[in-house]
């Protein structure tokens, strides 16, 4: 690719932040009055096309390097809001368990060689539980973050609802009376049309 004169690669620059001609010739030093010829000119100049079309590569690149890494840490915050929903759910079955354990204590203290200090135990473990449990607003924020984060990321790959399908155009179709036709002439009707 051949060097651009300094003008050119001005155009080229602000082309690239505005994609219109006119106004990238104008920040190039055109005149305004010529500048809607010069920009024309300048894009089917050759070495101006290459340069955009490089530039423009360098920027899909770019671009498609930036998309990668919001995708990543879209499924990354994902993991983490799933992670936390997950600690909630295990704290919340746990605490459960340890409650009904508590409660078989005080209703049947007798099967316990040590009530008291097994409920201390119980107490104990539970409080290293309660951290994990997710107030009720929190919970659901963390499920509406969680929804958003999937909504996001199935846009971002392309997936869209088909709540609603439209199609176009017309279809053709054929009434045959079958009913008369005995077995052996259905079979052979279906041979003709499968061959």
């Amino acid at each position: 690719m051949k060097e651009l004169n300094v003008k050119q690669e001005l155009f080229v620059n602000e082309y690239l932040q505005c994609f219109n001609a006119t106004r990238a010739a104008v920040a190039a030093g055109y005149s305004e009055k010529t500048a809607r010829s010069q920009g024309q000119r300048l894009l089917t100049n050759v070495d101006v096309k290459k340069k955009i079309d490089h530039e423009m590569a360098r920027l899909r690149e770019r671009m498609a390097e930036d998309a990668n890494r919001a995708y990543a840490m879209l499924w990354e915050q994902l993991r983490d809001v799933e992670e936390l929903l997950h600690r909630d759910q295990e704290a919340a079955a746990e605490l459960d368990r340890l409650n009904k354990k508590m409660t078989h204590i005080e209703v049947f203290p007798q099967e316990y060689r040590n009530p008291i200090q097994s409920m201390k135990s119980f107490t104990a473990e539970m409080q290293e539980w309660f951290p994990y449990r997710l107030k009720q607003h929190n919970w659901l924020k963390a499920q509406e973050l969680r929804s958003h984060l999937l909504q996001d990321i199935l846009d971002r790959a392309g997936y869209k609802a088909t709540d609603h399908v439209e199609i176009k155009g017309s279809v053709t179709t054929h009434s045959y009376d079958f009913s008369g036709l005995s077995d052996e002439e259905l079979a052979k009707a279906l041979k003709s049309y499968e061959g």
